[in-house]
C-alpha cells in the first residue's frame, strides 16, 4: 500500500485555513510564519495536482476538493484528540472521567446506588451522567459526547462493542378500580380501547411501541406524553389512563397498593439492558469495571423472571 500524501500536519494546516478563513490567521494559530504555511498549501496542492482553496478577495474559500479534505481532517484530528485524552486519563494513576447516559429515564433511578460502590474503588474517577443525551445515545456515544450509552434497543454497528448487562420486565401499570387489576395478564390488544401514558420519546424510540403494539397492530384510543414517573403515576392512580413502565421502578407505589402491575401477555415482556463504548477506544480499567458491576448487581429485576 503506498505511503499517503496528506500527513496530520496538512490536515490541521486546511483545517485552520477554512476556519479562520484567512492564511495569515490560520499561520498565527498554527505558530508558523504566513510564508511557511502558504509554502507548505502549495506544496500539498502540488502533491495531489488539486487546488483546495479558491481566493476571493481577502478570503479563502474551500474548493470541493478542499471539502472533502477537511472533512478527513475533523474525523482525524478529532479522533487523535480523543486518544490523546484517553493516554492523558491512563496516566493520571486512577483518575479520570467517565460520561455515561442510559436510554431511559427511568435508568437513572438506579445509578446511585450503584455509584456508592463504584466510587468506593475509584474515588479518582468523576462520574457524570449525561442527561441530555437520553433520547439519542448512541449518536452520543458515536460522536465523542459520553464514553458509555446504556441501553434497551438492539446495536448492529461494527464501530462500538457491546456487553450484555440484566433484563427488566414491563408491566401494565392501571389504578387498583381498573378492571385490568383483576387479571394474571393482559394482551397487547387490550390496549385498543385505553389511554396509554408514557415517557416522552419518539415512538420509534419506545419499547412499548416497537416491540410491543406496533408487532400487533395496536393503536390506543389516546395517547398522551409526560417526562416524569411520578405525574404518569398520580395520573394513573387517578383512573385517567394506563402506562406500562418497569415494574421495579414502580416497586414501592405497588407495595403501597397505589397502582396495581400487570403482566403483558401470558409470559411477560422482558426488555434487555445491554452497555455500549467505542470499539476503538481504548477503555480504561474503571470503566471494564463499571460495566461489570452493572452486569453484576444492576438491578432486582433479576428476580422478575421467577415471580
Amino acid at each position: 500500500m503506498p505511503s499517503p500524501t496528506l500527513e496530520v500536519r496538512h490536515l490541521s494546516l486546511v483545517s485552520e485555513i477554512a476556519s479562520t478563513g484567512s492564511v495569515t490567521r490560520a499561520a498565527e494559530r498554527l505558530h508558523l510564519t504566513q510564508s511557511a504555511l502558504s509554502h507548505q498549501l502549495r506544496d500539498i496542492e502540488s502533491r495531489l495536482g488539486l487546488q483546495l482553496f479558491l481566493r476571493l478577495g481577502k478570503r479563502m474559500v474551500l474548493t470541493p476538493p478542499g471539502e472533502r479534505v477537511l472533512g478527513a481532517a475533523k474525523r482525524v484530528l478529532d479522533e487523535i484528540g480523543r486518544t490523546e485524552d484517553d493516554l492523558r486519563l491512563m496516566s493520571q494513576n486512577g483518575k479520570g472521567v467517565l460520561r455515561l447516559c442510559t436510554q431511559c429515564n427511568t435508568g437513572y433511578h438506579w445509578l446511585p446506588p450503584l455509584l456508592q460502590s463504584f466510587h468506593r474503588k475509584f474515588p479518582g474517577v468523576d462520574v457524570q451522567i449525561m442527561v441530555n443525551a437520553t433520547d439519542r445515545p448512541l449518536e452520543a456515544l458515536l460522536e465523542g459526547q459520553i464514553d458509555l450509552a446504556i441501553v434497551t434497543s438492539e446495536v448492529d454497528d461494527k464501530r462500538v462493542s457491546t456487553t450484555s448487562l440484566f433484563e427488566d420486565e414491563l408491566v401494565a401499570v392501571v389504578a387498583p378500580t381498573h378492571p385490568f387489576a383483576k387479571r394474571a395478564f393482559i394482551d397487547p390488544d387490550d390496549f385498543s380501547d385505553e389511554h396509554l401514558i408514557v415517557y416522552k420519546v419518539e415512538r420509534a424510540d419506545s419499547y412499548i411501541f416497537t416491540r410491543v403494539l406496533g408487532p400487533a397492530g395496536v393503536e390506543p384510543a389516546r395517547v398522551s406524553q409526560v417526562p416524569l414517573t411520578e405525574a404518569i403515576l398520580e395520573l394513573v392512580k387517578a383512573g385517567l389512563g394506563v402506562s406500562v413502565m418497569a415494574r421495579w421502578a414502580i416497586e414501592p407505589a405497588i407495595k403501597t397498593g397505589a397502582v396495581r402491575a400487570v403482566r403483558i401477555t401470558r409470559r411477560g415482556v422482558f426488555r434487555a439492558w445491554t452497555a455500549v463504548r467505542l470499539t476503538d477506544r481504548v477503555e480504561p480499567k474503571w470503566q471494564k469495571e463499571f460495566v461489570a458491576l452493572l452486569s453484576r448487581h444492576a438491578l432486582p429485576a433479576k428476580m422478575e423472571r421467577v415471580r
